[in-house]
């Protein structure tokens, strides 16, 4: 899994929406999975690419933090390493 975490001032969210969906169809990139967490001092947005190149490619276009996370699975709403039994 690859992910990028962006915060960004809540009186930027719209546009910067706006220009990363452009961004996003011109690389011909698709994120697999999008949240956004509301604060008082801003958004944070996270997107997760199948791709760690593109995660990285994404989160230098837009100023973000890409984490790649290996050898974890998603079992009953929690990740946990993929060799666990849970």
């Amino acid at each position: 899994m690859n992910t990028v975490e962006i915060r960004l001032p809540h009186n930027e969210l719209s546009m910067q929406m706006g220009a990363m969906r452009v961004w996003l169809d011109a690389q011909g990139y698709e994120s697999s999975g999008f949240s956004c967490n509301d604060a008082e001092d801003g958004v944070q947005i996270r997107l997760i690419f199948k791709a760690a190149s593109e995660a990285r490619a994404f989160a230098e276009r837009f100023g973000g933090q890409a984490t790649e996370v290996e050898g974890l699975v998603v079992r009953r709403g929690r990740r946990v390493p993929s060799g666990m039994i849970g």
